[in-house]
């Protein structure tokens, strides 16, 4: 049934994300917890419609999307390379992205200092396309978790990690 303004009337809505970028989206106890998730729920309710959140591997979530299984994506950081593949809504939050290294290092400070550096980023996130875009290193450590990142920090597997500040503390 047309909704007023002429377009199809959506009723069930099948939203995915990745399963651990907490605390935006993340699984609790097996279910689906986070900001994005809360709000992707809220906005079905105001416009009338169910809604059903999947949370898996970004890859998977991603394909699931461009094959039709999903309607979309939570928490997905725009990119200009992401933003030729994506339709993003107007932003509702900001990240803040941070270089964080192991105490007593004093040699990455800006951009230029984490060219060809062991960097350690989450998996399919924003910062594994941004390091890549930008030429800092041809392939870097990619970890599922922020947890499993200062792990391996700490371990010394990378000289920096970079992740959503909110990640981490």
């Amino acid at each position: 049934m047309p909704g007023m303004d002429g377009h199809a009337a959506l009723s069930a809505l099948r939203a995915g994300g990745g399963a651990n970028y907490a605390p935006y989206h993340f699984l609790r106890e097996g279910q689906p917890a986070g900001f994005d998730v809360d709000l992707a729920r809220a906005l079905a309710r105001a416009i009338g419609a169910t809604i059903e959140v999947r949370l898996g591997p970004w890859e998977a979530t991603r394909d699931s999307l461009r094959t039709g299984n999903l309607d979309l994506l939570v928490g997905l950081v725009m990119s200009e390379e992401r933003a030729r593949t994506y339709r993003f809504s107007t932003p509702y939050l900001t990240q803040q992205y941070r270089a964080f290294v192991r105490r007593g290092r004093f040699d990455v400070r800006a951009e230029d200092d984490l060219r060809g550096r062991r960097l350690i980023v989450q998996r399919d996130g924003v910062m594994a396309d941004w390091v890549r875009t930008r030429g800092l290193t041809g392939a870097p450590l990619e970890v599922d978790t922020a947890a499993e990142g200062v792990r391996r920090l700490l371990d010394g597997e990378g000289d920096a990690l970079l992740l959503d500040r909110k990640s981490v503390v």
